[in-house]
């Protein structure tokens, strides 16, 4: 609890700051600060992905496919759950079941934006595939942070 409470301490004192330097941009810092949310969302889940691999495979021998497939859908629900209750803030229980399905639609989105952006990054321009995969991720990140705003999390008025 101590380290959440200096977390919050810590953006409030950055906010204080921001605003104190760019009055201008002052209004905006709400949009900051989800923006930084949704990219520790993102990196919490993406590490989630990776301790959990470690685990079931690693460390337990369990097969790697269904070391990754426990893995991929442990991590989902931790980025879903993060995504919609501390990033967009939005609480509603009974909205969750729709969610889910726009969320499971748009993992499978990033799959087909992934897999032919890594193609021809790696074999068409010789990009490193390390270095694609990172360019992707922006992408995709940038596409999923829009609609989850705008259409999966959506406040409504």
């Amino acid at each position: 609890m101590r380290i959440i409470n200096f977390g919050k301490k810590c953006l409030v004192r950055l906010e204080r700051r921001f605003c104190r330097f760019f009055p201008r941009l002052c209004p905006y810092t709400v949009y900051l600060k989800r923006i930084i949310r949704f990219c520790i969302s993102g990196s919490t889940a993406f590490l989630a992905n990776l301790i959990l691999l470690w685990f079931f495979y690693g460390l337990l021998k369990v097969d790697l496919i269904i070391s990754t497939t426990i893995a991929v859908v442990l991590s989902f629900i931790v980025s879903f759950c993060l995504q919609k209750f501390w990033t967009f803030k939005e609480n509603t229980r009974r909205k969750i079941p729709k969610q889910v399905l726009l969320y499971v639609g748009v993992a499978l989105l990033n799959l087909a934006i992934n897999n032919p952006s890594m193609l021809y990054l790696v074999n068409v321009l010789g990009v490193w595939y390390l270095l694609a995969q990172t360019i992707v991720n922006f992408l995709v990140g940038f596409i999923n942070y829009l609609i989850y705003h705008f259409i999966i999390f959506k406040k409504q008025i």
